[in-house]
């Protein structure tokens, strides 16, 4: 066909869309508007003659959807698809099924939702169906008990960032979503609870410049090959993932040089927010209570200060102690007193987290064969050491989010971050030296070529 003959096709399919047809195409669709204050949610099936080709044919059928539906159509900034699927089965013309405003939750414009371009690939639905009795729930809960009370603005602001970066997805398609998983729904609608109480719902207008906003295509180049490159692959349960500069994950694979750097070295301020953290200490907010007694709590101070965990004494994160008062908390700092070696990898394979730490390849490793390799070698050259390796766990300072530490005083400081970075489902082996030390140098091991139990991916 020449250029005259595919644009005639275009527009008998355009014309043909939306009459009654057994093919239809669901869509899920998100409007914004000018004012930036309010977000629309429009559900519906529109008749095709065919298949859409491309997003251009997808975001006709979307016009029209809007069209049809109670959405304003006046001030229409953008819209964006967040899901549709193709099919087949009973006659469909243009049929709203569902036609709301968005709740609070994501009514403000903290982040835009972008898509790269990758147009033939269909994600999991956006979990912005949420039924709204949630949202009120949430509210409800959070003004029964405002533990987030004691947050400073920027404190505040902090923790609003931190779950939102966690509530986006990234999928390797390339389209930016909202997770499935209502827990960091329900905890962001209680931080915007306490914002609104406080007379600043959550906003660009008003949230802290100091603090660094979540950016899931912080490096948007890097994003758009990294999904160009792994669309359509998985790892398994048992795989974890290297990311890295292209230099080193050859020598990963190639010879198994395998870099250990010390925990002291993610503290540094050149390290961006997805990879800095002080890995030696961890502060959690709330009160003491004596064990086996009634609910007392002791030691109240105004604002924040250190206590050391007492044997004696249960400390009880401010959401499960509403009974402090309005203006006493406590703060403690459980501190690692030895630096120690740790490896990172992560435990799925994500566009985002090439992004997080600047990476362009990944070495993706079976699990038990790659930990006993490692493990194997340093025990000929670092035998003064303890071995330790798994899952980080991920600890919320307030207590709001599910942790499965239950007593602060077995914490394992070198296993446990905060819940910040919970989206990067790290992997971590920790070797801690005998006798401790305060500042250790990073080390290189070889574990010989990788090919038997990797897969090297460039982007």
């Amino acid at each position: 066909m020449d250029g005259q003959e595919i644009s005639k096709v275009r527009q008998n399919w355009a014309g043909a869309a939306g009459r009654s047809s057994s093919w239809g195409i669901t869509l899920n669709v998100l409007v914004d508007y000018s004012d930036k204050t309010r977000r629309w949610q429009i559900r519906g099936i529109v008749g095709v003659p065919s298949r859409p080709a491309n997003d251009a044919e997808r975001y006709h059928l979307a016009r029209m959807l809007i069209g049809r539906s109670d959405a304003p159509r006046k001030n229409i900034r953008k819209f964006v698809i967040l899901d549709w699927s193709f099919n087949h089965g009973e006659k469909h013309s243009v049929t709203v099924q569902k036609c709301r405003e968005i709740p609070a939750i994501t009514c403000d414009q903290i982040l835009d939702l972008r898509v790269i371009e990758r147009p033939d690939t269909v994600d999991k639905p956006s979990s912005i169906t949420i039924d709204d009795s949630f949202y009120a729930e949430w509210n409800s809960e959070y003004q029964s008990n405002r533990y987030l009370r004691f947050e400073t603005r920027s404190e505040l602001n902090q923790r609003l960032q931190d779950i939102w970066g966690n509530l986006l997805v990234l999928h390797n398609s390339g389209k930016v979503d909202l997770t499935t998983n209502t827990v960091w729904h329900r905890l962001f609608q209680h931080v915007a609870e306490e914002m609104r109480i406080r007379g600043e719902p959550p906003h660009q207008g008003n949230l802290d410049p100091s603090i660094e906003p979540v950016d899931p295509l912080r490096d948007k180049d890097l994003c758009e090959r990294a999904v160009m490159s792994i669309s359509g692959k998985s790892i398994m349960k048992e795989v974890l993932v290297k990311y890295g500069r292209l230099e080193d994950m050859e020598r990963l694979y190639r010879h198994g040089l395998v870099w250990i750097n010390p925990a002291s070295t993610y503290d540094k301020p050149q390290h961006n927010q997805a990879v800095r953290d002080n890995e030696r200490r961890l502060m959690f907010k709330g009160g003491f209570a004596t064990r086996g007694a009634p609910r007392k709590f002791l030691d109240k101070q105004s604002g924040p200060s250190n206590f050391n965990v007492h044997s004696t004494l249960d400390f009880v994160r401010i959401f499960d102690a509403p009974e402090l008062a309005m203006d006493e908390y406590a703060s403690v700092g459980i501190n690692l007193e030895t630096d120690y070696w740790s490896y990172c990898l992560a435990g799925k394979l994500s566009p985002r987290l090439f992004s997080d730490f600047g990476s362009t390849a990944c070495v993706t490793v079976e699990r038990k064969p790659f930990i006993q390799r490692v493990y194997a070698r340093m025990q000929e050259t670092k035998k003064d050491t303890s071995f330790d390796c798994g899952f980080i766990n991920y600890e919320d300072p307030v207590g709001a989010y599910v942790s499965s530490v239950v007593d602060l005083n077995w914490m394992p400081v070198h296993m446990t971050k905060s819940l910040r970075y919970a989206y990067q489902h790290e992997f971590r082996l920790v070797w801690k030296p005998i006798p401790y030390r305060d500042k250790l140098e990073p080390i290189a091991v070889e574990i010989g070529c990788l090919e038997d139990i990797a897969e090297l991916i460039l982007i």
